[in-house]
C-alpha cells in the first residue's frame, strides 16, 4: 500500500496485522525500557520494518537507535520515515542525494473530533475540504497529510513545526496534495520554495501519506 505512494527509488516494506514480537538491538531497546508490551510490539515492528527497506537497498542489518527528539537515526547517508496505527506499519528508506528527507504516515480511516480539528487546520482549509467529495474522511486525511509533512521535514531542521504551518490543499483526481508552508518554517528549513508536495492512498480501513523532499 505505502509503495504505491513513492517514487520507485525509495524502498519500502509494510506489516498488516496484529504486531507479533520482533528482535530489537540492544541499541534500540533503551529506548523502550519499561514500556508497557504494547508499545514495545509497536516499536519492535517498526524496526524490522526499517531494516526490512534497507535491505531492500542492498544494506546490513544495523540498530536504528532513537534520537534526542524521539526520532529514528538512519544509517550514514539514509533518508527514512517509520509509522504505524493499530493493525498496520511501513516504513520507508532512501539513499541521500536527489532525495533529502522522507515523511510517512499511517491513520485509520475514521473522522476525527471537531475540536480536534480546529486545533489543527485554519478556516480556511475547514472550508476546503468541506466542499470535496463525500464519502471521504478529509478531516483525517488532512491530520495525515501535515504529520508527513512534519516527518519529511524534521531532518532539516531539528524542529517539529507547528500544525498551522502548513496549509493542505487536495487535488482528489490524482489523490496528491501541496502543503504550502509558513514563512517561518520555509526559514526553519531552509527551503527554496514554500511548496511541498505529497500524495495518498485509502484501501483496507487505512489512510496512508508521504512527502518526499527532493534536493533543489
Amino acid at each position: 500500500m505505502i509503495s504505491t505512494i513513492l517514487p520507485s527509488d525509495v524502498s519500502s516494506y509494510e506489516v498488516h496485522g496484529e504486531f507479533e514480537s520482533k528482535p530489537i538491538w540492544p541499541e534500540e531497546s533503551v529506548s523502550i525500557k519499561g514500556a508497557v508490551e504494547k508499545r514495545v510490539k509497536e516499536f519492535a515492528t517498526g524496526r524490522f520494518c526499517a531494516r526490512s527497506a534497507l535491505s531492500r537497498l542492498g544494506l546490513p542489518p544495523e540498530p536504528i537507535p532513537v534520537g534526542p527528539n524521539r526520532e529514528p537515526q538512519w544509517p550514514v547517508g539514509i533518508a527514512g520515515s517509520i509509522t504505524h496505527c493499530k493493525n498496520y506499519c511501513s516504513a520507508a528508506v532512501a539513499r541521500i542525494g536527489g532525495i533529502v528527507s522522507i515523511g510517512i504516515d499511517a491513520e485509520i480511516d475514521e473522522p476525527i473530533p471537531l475540536d480536534v480539528l480546529s486545533l489543527i487546520s485554519n478556516p480556511s482549509e475547514i472550508a476546503a475540504i468541506n466542499k470535496l467529495s463525500a464519502g471521504t474522511h478529509w478531516d483525517k486525511l488532512l491530520f495525515s497529510a501535515k504529520e508527513s509533512v512534519f516527518k519529511a521535514l524534521f531532518p532539516l531542521t531539528a524542529q517539529w513545526l507547528d500544525f498551522k504551518d502548513a496549509f493542505i490543499e487536495f487535488a482528489p483526481n490524482d489523490r496528491s496534495f501541496i502543503a504550502n508552508l509558513s514563512i517561518e518554517a520555509v526559514r526553519k528549513c531552509s527551503l527554496k520554495t514554500p511548496y511541498i508536495h505529497g500524495r495518498y492512498a485509502m484501501d483496507c480501513g487505512l489512510i496512508v501519506t508521504s512527502v518526499v523532499v527532493f534536493s533543489s
